[in-house]
């Protein structure tokens, strides 16, 4: 799947399962309000099933989000370790001798998974606004 593609994906259901948030607590109230105040069953389980359509579309948009970001932030990592991998083999010997060997694998190993957890994690709409795990 294209990057670009893939990520206007993920900002689609991240953008979809946020607003359903948001009728949860006033569903809540009505099944308090409506039917465990009045002892109506039937708003009981009209709201509840409610509820549940709301929080399985929620879960279906996260999944979904997830998969996309964990996808994406992988190709992205294999593509990012190629390329460094590719300019690694044009070194000259003098500059290879400059590099140690366990700095060269730090890069291509500890320095890109790191930026795939970025690139995964940064995805989070807490982690951007609010900068923390």
């Amino acid at each position: 799947m294209n990057t670009k593609k893939a990520l206007y994906l993920q900002f689609c259901f991240l953008s979809w399962k946020q607003p359903l948030k948001l009728p949860s607590p006033l569903c809540m109230a009505k099944v308090i309000d409506e039917g465990i105040d009045f002892g109506n069953m039937n708003a009981v389980w009209k709201y509840g099933i409610i509820l549940l359509v709301f929080a399985l579309f929620q879960l279906i948009t996260g999944v979904l989000s997830a998969h996309i970001a964990a996808r994406t932030s992988v190709g992205f990592c294999a593509n990012l370790r190629q390329d460094i991998y590719d300019n690694v083999q044009t070194f000259a010997f003098s500059n290879i001798d400059k590099f140690s060997t366990a700095s060269i694998v730090t890069r291509l190993t500890t320095d890109v998974t790191n930026i795939q957890n970025l690139r995964y994690h940064g995805s989070s709409e807490k982690r951007i606004i609010f900068g923390y795990n």
